[in-house]
């Protein structure tokens, strides 16, 4: 119902704001971060919005991008998963991070979040994993639980990535084999990884 709205911000409370346009106060939902980044911008400020009805009530959700607006749609959509929780999700971790989370089936890092148990952290990552691509996340903003702890690790990543392997496909099977055996040569990884990949 409303792409956008745009006018005076008023009021900032703890996890919304109140825009006013022509004397009709907006209450709107909306990030943390989101908040803290328009204290300064009083006028013409512009919120992406989503209009969530229930029986017993009607709210609104503001994000200062287009890309928040669709990752928090994305995550309504997941079983269980509500906008308060959604909007909670999002006040705690940067789009990048949670999209590479996903990408890279990171249920420990997604169990992190505020409101996001082992069962919802898998759902989240069989509902929306195919929906995200890793191809727009830097590399060096990837998880810490998927950057190389040892030079072995990066070794065999390194080289089955030469091969042709695509990157989070290598260092998935990487990890996968590194965590059962931490003492694994780079020359094993490999071996051990090949056979992961060979899986997928």
């Amino acid at each position: 119902m409303f792409e956008y709205i745009q006018g005076t911000l008023k009021y900032i409370g703890s996890d919304y704001v109140v825009v006013d346009i022509n004397g009709v106060g907006f209450k709107i939902y909306t990030r943390v971060n989101s908040i803290s980044g328009i204290v300064d911008k009083e006028e013409n400020l512009k919120l992406y919005n989503y209009l969530n009805v229930r029986e017993k009530e009607i709210s609104l959700y503001g994000f200062s991008s287009k890309q928040e607006l669709e990752l928090f749609e994305l995550l309504i959509n997941v079983s269980g998963i509500g906008p308060k929780v959604a909007l909670n999700i999002l006040n705690n971790t940067n789009a990048k991070d949670l999209v590479t989370a996903i990408a890279f089936e990171d249920v420990k890092a997604l169990t992190k979040l505020p409101g996001v148990g082992k069962k919802t952290a898998q759902k989240i990552l069989l509902e929306l994993k195919d929906k995200l691509s890793i191809n727009d996340i830097d590399e060096d903003i990837r998880p810490s639980e998927f950057k190389e702890e040892n030079s072995a690790v990066s070794e065999a990543i390194l080289a089955l990535e030469s091969l042709g392997y695509d990157p989070m496909e290598s260092t998935k099977a990487v990890r996968k084999v590194s965590n059962k055996n931490l003492n694994l040569t780079v020359e094993d990884l490999i071996k051990n990884a090949l056979k992961e990949l060979a899986r997928f």
